[in-house]
């Protein structure tokens, strides 16, 4: 009677991570779709260059950024972390040199059937100047007419900010 264990109750959702699982999962599944779709002499890789990657003998690539949702979540809503993180990593790889912008063709794919303003925007530009041009309309989401950044969350703000710097345009 005085050896009484205590057991403490564990909130069984909390131990697993599906999300985590079917994110790695998709990554893979999607490698293989690229393998069975690709041109003689290209290459195809996981986590080198993007979490799918396809390398073409002309020096080219298609950098395939990888999103999933198993709620209701939108992962390119236009304050989605998950979108300014790839944002903020692709603008990256092309101003270290990782990738050329030039050679380089960005690709976010979802598997699930959501919009946001931004993403949309920048799906329809099909020049330099209308990317350029999607780049000044969406960054008036998050700026007001003064440039002020308004209110967002302190995780989204570091890459919203560094992505809206207006020397950033050169990137697009």
């Amino acid at each position: 009677m005085g050896n009484k264990k205590v057991v403490k109750k564990t909130n069984i959702s909390n131990t697993h991570v599906p999300d985590k699982v079917y994110a790695y999962m998709i990554q893979s599944h999607h490698m293989l779709y690229e393998l069975l779709n690709c041109e003689k002499g290209d290459s195809v890789s996981v986590e080198v260059f993007d979490d799918v990657g396809v390398e073409h003998p002309d020096g080219s690539r298609d950098a395939i950024q990888l999103k999933s949702a198993l709620s209701n979540r939108n992962p390119v809503s236009n304050k989605a972390i998950d979108l300014w993180k790839t944002m903020y990593n692709w603008m990256l790889s092309a101003e270290t040199g990782e990738l050329d912008p030039e050679n380089t063709k960005y690709i976010l794919f979802i598997n699930v059937n959501k919009k946001g303003t931004i993403v949309d925007k920048f799906h329809s530009a099909e020049s330099t100047e209308e990317a350029i041009d999607a780049w000044i309309k969406t960054k008036e989401i998050f700026y007001d007419e003064q440039g002020k950044l308004k209110e967002i969350g302190e995780e989204c703000r570091k890459y919203v900010e560094y992505f809206y710097k207006d020397e950033k345009k050169i990137w697009l």
